[in-house]
């Protein structure tokens, strides 16, 4: 990313967090139905939670990155991570 970005240009990743709550999915999960919601529910739980950072692997990983740091903001289930190329 940091080699595609024009200078002063701003990249957005938004992705999973490990450290959401089972009551987090639950929450996420009302009104999608029964057997919607198991399927999600298996997939969060096995597959996307063991792929996913917590806000500290993240920032150690960012800051061994060209970025050298970055603003994060973190919701319920994900995180959002804004990294800057300086002009």
């Amino acid at each position: 990313m940091h080699r595609v970005l024009k200078p002063g240009g701003t990249a957005l990743i938004i992705d999973l967090r490990k450290d959401f709550s089972q009551q987090e999915i639950d929450a996420y999960l009302r009104g999608k139905g029964v057997i919607n919601g198991a399927l999600i529910k298996l997939i969060f739980n096995t597959m996307l939670k063991k792929r996913a950072y917590t806000q500290q692997a993240l920032v150690r990983l960012v800051s061994q990155s060209r970025f050298g740091c970055g603003d994060v903001a973190l919701d319920a289930l994900a995180f959002k991570l804004w990294l800057h190329k300086p002009q």
